[in-house]
């Protein structure tokens, strides 16, 4: 994925975030994460799951909302498929969110 397409992912599921829509948030990230995949391991690569992660963690930070959400992704992940991605996403989220707003943190 180059930085466009990350940052067009990244839009979208803070909006489904956003409406609390959060298994349509697991739905879009999968499907859109399939052709990532690598041939042997069938993963996403690390580095791909950390930026999409950064720019959610950029569009969420002034929220309310934010920890509480991430919080509820955090355990639907243990029960999906895609858990991994799910949490790789979560964890870089949470590491932007303090570099930008230290205080609500």
């Amino acid at each position: 994925m180059d930085k466009e397409e990350i940052k067009k992912l990244a839009s979208l599921l803070y909006e489904f975030m956003r409406e609390n829509k959060l298994s349509e948030f697991e739905d879009v990230l999968l499907d859109s994460l399939e052709k990532e995949r690598t041939d042997k391991l069938g993963i996403v690569r690390t580095p791909t799951l950390n930026s999409i992660g950064r720019e959610l963690g950029k569009l969420i930070v002034g929220e309310n909302w934010k920890f509480e959400r991430l919080l509820r992704l955090w355990k639907m992940s243990f029960e999906s498929a895609g858990g991994r991605e799910i949490r790789y996403i979560i964890i870089n989220a949470l590491g932007v969110i303090p570099r930008i707003d230290y205080d609500s943190t």
